[in-house]
């Protein structure tokens, strides 16, 4: 066998070797791609989520102290099952979805929650209830009325703050059609 006769058998197989290599780099490269987008999918899916809910339990929060604001629940039973549920609702969602906020949206979520405990503590002390009539003597005014001013402005900022998570300006520049 002749030099010439080994090189045109040798380069076919460098060749079919080099095919092979790169097909499976290529392959490689896309199945990496692929994990990374589950992996991004799954936690962003995760992150909608919850600052969805943590939207969804402030705006509930947000209307049950506007009514009964407006119109003090009549006992203290009515006011244990229809207001402090919705705290303890917020308070979950915001625990669970604050991995995801940043310090400027955690602590909108935070004034928010003094400020609606702030309406809810003045809601529960004008309850018609003897004890309670009792107790609110004591009190000094800026407890047992709502700031309203304060609920309103900690609401719009929580509100603002949440809505750019859950809908990105980025949206805007895409064109979704229909």
């Amino acid at each position: 066998m002749t030099i010439q006769q080994l090189a045109m058998s040798i380069i076919p197989a460098i060749t079919a070797l080099a095919g092979v290599f790169l097909t499976l780099k290529h392959q490689e490269k896309i199945k990496m791609a692929e994990e990374k987008r589950w992996y991004a999918d799954f936690f962003l899916k995760r992150k909608y989520d919850s600052i969805s809910n943590l939207f969804a339990s402030l705006i509930d929060w947000e209307y049950t102290l506007n009514l009964y604001g407006n119109y003090s629940p009549d006992t203290i039973e009515k006011y244990k099952e229809e207001i402090n549920p919705k705290e303890t609702v917020y308070l979950r969602d915001l625990t669970i979805s604050s991995i995801y906020l940043d310090d400027e949206t955690y602590n909108s979520m935070k004034n928010v929650l003094g400020a609606f405990r702030q309406v809810s503590m003045a809601i529960y002390y004008n309850i018609q209830d003897e004890k309670i009539i009792e107790h609110k003597k004591s009190l000094t005014p800026d407890i047992t009325k709502i700031d309203w001013v304060e609920f309103t402005k900690a609401s719009q900022e929580a509100k603002k703050a949440l809505k750019e998570y859950l809908n990105p300006q980025i949206l805007d520049a895409l064109e979704l059609k229909k």
